[in-house]
Formats: structure tokens, C-alpha cells, sequence
């Protein structure tokens, strides 16, 4: 099985990831990773399952890395479809972003429909007020792209004074939604395959079930953003990790094996 990049950065096999599981706290990743090592034996070359899972396993935060473990030692027999179902549900459709999504999603072996059904029966299209938001969400943000705190360009001609514009960097910002609003925005036939999409948020992100197509614009959900940054971003090309310090985020490169997933 082909090396990893490890969270932290650096390069690691699936053997050396097993050693850090402690960070999951559960014997359940541990085991977990095995079935995938197991996998990926007798994996056909042009086959992804084994990449695809790991990266899953590797990269999504702690309550969904479990939530991931368990699906492997649930469906060990179904790791293919299992691994189809990650990338058509999720990695396809918010990497799509403002462009038209696919409307096949595969299924998550064994699973019922319930989940999906009490989504479609609730979830409502939303508008994209695009005007409103990012003057909110430049009013937060200082004025400024949160990544390359340069100045908005049209704030800086508003607001500030000659000397002010000749001493400060400016460039065009948008407000970037981080779940992509395209999620929340559909018509009445594609309900269904959009209640289909975030079911498996939900299930992959256990920390998000309070939030719902109806907060798609909420600030919370949108970040002042260089529009270059924002495209790289939405490619999954880069990521924000957490930090201790100020400013709360830090530009990272995420995993190549993320972005370069079928």
C-alpha cells in the first residue's frame, strides 16, 4: 500500500499511522485500518478503495474518523461500495461547488433510506444573497481576506485615505461558503439526491447535525476569500487546521492523495 501524509505533514506508511491511533482513543481505528491494510492485498491496481478509505480515516476530524471506522468494520465485506459511497456523496459534490453536481450517489452498503427521507421532507431551497453576506462578513473580518489579510479593494476605496490605499495591499474578495451553497440550492427534482448529499454529511460529521441547507448563508458558514484561494479551496487544493494562537486559522496544503481521488 502506497505511503500516506499524515495530518501533521509528514510522510508516514499505514503501519506508522496504527502507532498514533491514540489520538482516537479507540481500538476501533485500530482495527479499522487493518481490514483496509487487509484490502488492499489483494487490491486490483486500478482500484482506489484502499486510498480512498485512508484518506477518510486520515483526514476528517475525530468524531468523524470514528464514525469512518465503524462503517469499515461494519461493512468489511463491502469496502468497494462503501468507499464509492464516500467520494459520490461527498467529495464529488462539494468539489463540484458552484457548478452542476452529479445525481448519482452510491449507496452506503446495508443502510436505510429513513435518514434520507426525514431530510427531503424538511430541507428548502435557498437564495444566494450574495450583496448582503459579504458585507457582513467584511464587516467581521476587518475588511480583509482571512487568509492573505489583504484589504478588500472596494472597502479601501470607501473608506480609507489616499496615504491609507498607497501604504495597504488590496485585491477583490467574495464571501466563500465553506459547505458550498450549491447544497441548498435545488429544485423540486433533485430534493431527493440533495437530502441524499447531506444524510451523509451529517453521518460523516456528527458535529454539524444542527446545521441544515437553511444556515447555508449563515456567517458561520462563509469566509472572506481571495477568489484565487477560494477556487483552490473549493478543489480541496488547501485546508484550515486549528491553531492555539491568532489568528484562529492557518493556511495548510491538504493531503494530494485528497484532492486527486476519483
Amino acid at each position: 500500500m502506497a505511503d500516506m501524509i499524515s495530518p501533521a505533514g509528514g510522510i508516514s506508511s499505514p503501519d506508522d499511522m496504527m502507532l498514533s491511533l491514540s489520538s482516537l482513543g479507540t481500538l476501533t481505528a485500530t482495527l479499522a485500518y487493518s481490514l483496509v491494510k487487509d484490502y488492499a492485498k489483494n487490491e486490483p491496481p486500478s482500484e482506489s478503495t484502499s486510498r480512498i478509505l485512508n484518506v477518510f480515516l486520515d483526514h476528517l476530524p475525530l468524531d468523524g474518523s470514528a464514525v469512518i471506522a465503524n462503517d469499515i468494520i461494519n461493512k468489511k465485506d463491502d469496502l468497494r461500495q462503501l468507499a464509492d459511497h464516500y467520494v459520490s456523496s461527498i467529495l464529488i459534490p462539494i468539489r463540484a461547488g458552484g457548478g452542476k453536481t452529479p445525481k448519482a450517489i452510491s449507496a452506503r452498503p446495508g443502510d436505510d433510506i429513513d435518514g434520507v427521507d426525514d431530510i427531503a421532507s424538511t430541507i428548502t431551497p435557498q437564495r444566494h444573497d450574495q450583496t448582503k453576506l459579504k458585507s457582513d462578513c467584511l464587516a467581521r473580518d476587518g475588511n480583509c481576506c482571512l487568509l492573505t489579510r489583504a484589504y478588500d479593494v472596494n472597502k479601501a476605496d470607501e473608506i480609507l485615505s489616499d496615504e491609507e490605499r498607497w501604504n495597504t495591499t488590496t485585491i477583490a474578495t467574495k464571501a466563500a461558503h465553506i459547505i458550498p451553497f450549491s447544497l441548498a440550492a435545488f429544485d423540486e427534482p433533485d430534493r431527493r439526491y440533495k437530502a441524499m448529499i447531506w444524510e451523509a454529511i451529517y453521518h460523516m460529521f456528527p458535529d454539524i447535525r444542527n446545521f441544515s441547507p437553511d444556515d447555508i448563508n449563515d456567517p458561520r458558514n462563509v469566509l472572506t476569500m481571495w477568489p484565487a484561494l477560494h477556487s483552490e479551496f473549493g478543489k480541496l487544493e488547501l485546508c484550515f487546521e486549528p491553531t492555539v494562537s491568532l489568528p484562529p486559522s492557518h493556511l495548510s496544503t491538504t493531503n494530494k492523495d485528497m484532492y486527486k481521488l476519483p
